[in-house]
């Protein structure tokens, strides 16, 4: 696979099933639903970007604008040190999934993708905010946003348990709920 000629774009109603497909793949199954999907392509405040190869979907990206009050509503993380770091610096991108299928994993297909996305949430955005899964030390978006002026910003612990009793859905490391995976809270501010 060629890195040059990879396309990124917006989603469109055909490409669920595929991102459905690398959702189950990444974060187990059930994780995200098509009726989730579908609602976020008819929204404005949700950004679903993919990654495409010879009309291969190879990773997605689901972003969401949103204010601090609105970003508190639906975080697990620690609410108050969310605000502290951007109640001063929104709308706020919230980089709520990016996922890459098995198969192109490791060229460079996610951060040419996060590269697209915060290109075109800056358009919108003051500042983002990441929640990146990680089992154990397994973080694989660590470096890309490192090497993207993001700052770690805390760990949090089991932040899917209750999601995933919620959903019932079954994560790729854990099995059946609840999840013990914990987050990384990352974030970058472009307005100071």
């Amino acid at each position: 696979m060629k890195n040059g000629n990879i396309e990124i774009r917006s989603a469109e109603i055909e490409h669920l099933n595929a991102i459905l497909e690398i959702a189950d793949q990444q974060f187990g199954n059930n994780y995200l639903s098509k009726r989730e999907l579908e609602s976020y392509l008819i929204d404005s405040k949700y950004q679903i970007l993919i990654a495409l190869q010879d009309d291969i979907l190879l990773a997605y990206s689901l972003i969401k604008i949103c204010f601090v009050k609105e970003l508190l509503a639906f975080i697990k993380a620690e609410k108050k040190k969310i605000e502290r770091l951007l109640k001063n610096h929104q709308p706020i991108a919230c980089r709520m999934q990016i996922a890459v299928s098995d198969a192109y994993m490791g060229l460079g297909v996610g951060k040419k993708l996060t590269n697209k996305s915060l290109e075109l949430s800056k358009k919108y955005a003051k500042s983002s905010l990441s929640v990146v899964w990680k089992n154990g030390r397994e973080n694989g978006m660590d470096n890309i946003l490192l090497d993207n002026g993001f700052v770690k910003a805390f760990e949090e612990k089991n932040y899917w348990k209750e999601d995933s009793l919620i959903k019932n859905y079954k994560c790729k490391n854990c099995g059946l709920p609840p999840c013990t995976c914990s987050a990384v809270i990352y974030y970058q501010v472009w307005d100071s």
